[in-house]
C-alpha cells in the first residue's frame, strides 16, 4: 500500500514498513515510549521492533516525509499490528500494538491517518474486533482513542514476585 496526504505543508507518505525503517522507528519509539511513560507488560526495545516487523510485516506501517532538496525520506510515524485467533472462536481479533508519531508531527492528524491505514489492513485480514491498550496515566493516548470511539475501559491487575 502507499497512501499520501499533506500536513504541515509537506507531503506525508504512509507505506509498508521496510527493514531500513526499523532503526529510525526504534529511535523515535525510545523518545515516545520510554521517556513519557512506563508499561509493565510491553517494553520498547530493539528486539520488540524487529520481532514485530518479522512476525507481521503486512501489519506494519511507516509514515515518512521527504524534505525539500533531500534525497532521503525521514520517518515521522509508525504503527505495528498483529492478529489474534482464540481457540473455539470463529472471530479474528486485531491488536494495534504500537502507534507513534514524531513530536514535530503530533496534532496534525498523522496518528489518525496511521490508524485509518491500520483499520484497512485489519479489514483485509478479516478481523472483527480491534483491541488497543495503553497506560492508565497516558491521557494523550486515552483522549486520542476515545475520540476514535474506543471505550469500555477495563482495569488489569499485574502481579509479580521477585522473591525466589
Amino acid at each position: 500500500f502507499n497512501y499520501c496526504y499533506t500536513a504541515k505543508k509537506q507531503r506525508i507518505t504512509i507505506r509498508n514498513m521496510e527493514i531500513d525503517d526499523l532503526y529510525p522507528i526504534y529511535l523515535m519509539g525510545e523518545q515516545i515510549f520510554t521517556t513519557k511513560s512506563s508499561n509493565l507488560y510491553n517494553f520498547w526495545d530493539e528486539h520488540l521492533v524487529l520481532q514485530s516487523f518479522l512476525s507481521d510485516p503486512d501489519l506494519c506501517a511507516v509514515a515518512t516525509v521527504k524534505e525539500a532538496g533531500q534525497d532521503k525520506e525521514t520517518v515521522v510515524g509508525f504503527s505495528f499490528g498483529t492478529t489474534i485467533e482464540k481457540p473455539r472462536s470463529s472471530w479474528k481479533y486485531a491488536y494495534l500494538v504500537w502507534l507513534g508519531c514524531s513530536s514535530d508531527y503530533q496534532g496534525l492528524g498523522l496518528a489518525s491517518q496511521l490508524y485509518n491505514v491500520m483499520l484497512e489492513l485489519f479489514w483485509i485480514e478479516k478481523c472483527r474486533i480491534l483491541m488497543i491498550d495503553t497506560q492508565q496515566n497516558n491521557e494523550g493516548a486515552l483522549k486520542f482513542f476515545r475520540k476514535l470511539g474506543f471505550g469500555h475501559d477495563e482495569e488489569h491487575v499485574y502481579l509479580s514476585n521477585s522473591n525466589k
